[in-house]
C-alpha cells in the first residue's frame, strides 16, 4: 500500500468551518456585522467528550448528592441546578448542547449560550447542531497555505 505515513503526519490540517447565517439575532449583534456564528467540525477527541458528555454529568450529580447530605441538600440542589443536571434531558439533548459548546468558534460558547439557544431558536439550534456534525464527518482538511505578495507584487509562496 502507498500510504505515505510521514507525509501525512508532517502535514497541517485543520477543521472544517461554515457561518451560520441568523439574521433573527441581527439585534444583538454589532451594527455593521453580519448576524450569525462561525462553526467549526470537532476533533475525534471533542467528539467522544460529546459523547461521554451525560455521563459525565451524571457521575457529578451523584457525587454532589454524596458530598453534601442533610441541611445542604438545599446547596447539592444549587449545584445541580446551575450546572444543568440533574434534569431528565434526552441524551440526544445533551450531545447537541455539547455539539454546541465545541463547535461554535464564535461567538465564544458555553453550556448557558447553548440552552438559551436551544430554549429560544429551537429549529437553528438543531440546524446549527446538524452542520457541526456534519463538519465533523467530513473530518478536517488540509491547511491551505496562504500566498504573500512581495514587494515586486509578485505572489510567492509563504514557508511553513
Amino acid at each position: 500500500m502507498g500510504f505515505n505515513v510521514k507525509k501525512y503526519s508532517d502535514t497541517e490540517f485543520e477543521p472544517q468551518e461554515y457561518f451560520y447565517k441568523f439574521p433573527d439575532l441581527k439585534d444583538f449583534f454589532d451594527e455593521g456585522d453580519d448576524p450569525g456564528f462561525l462553526l467549526r467540525g470537532l476533533s475525534g477527541l471533542e467528539y467522544y467528550q460529546c459523547d461521554t458528555f451525560s455521563e459525565t454529568n451524571k457521575q457529578i450529580t451523584e457525587l454532589a448528592e454524596k458530598l453534601l447530605t442533610g441541611k445542604s441538600q438545599e446547596i447539592a440542589d444549587a449545584i445541580t441546578k446551575k450546572l444543568g443536571l440533574g434534569v431528565e434531558i434526552p441524551e440526544i439533548m445533551k450531545k447537541r448542547l455539547s455539539f454546541f459548546v465545541y463547535g461554535v468558534k464564535e461567538p465564544k460558547a458555553d453550556l448557558e449560550l447553548a440552552k438559551l439557544v436551544c430554549k429560544r431558536h429551537p429549529i437553528e439550534f438543531t440546524e446549527i447542531t446538524d452542520k457541526i456534525w456534519e463538519m465533523t464527518g467530513g473530518g478536517f482538511h488540509e491547511k491551505v497555505k496562504k500566498k504573500s505578495i512581495d514587494s515586486g507584487g509578485e505572489e510567492k509562496s509563504e514557508t511553513p
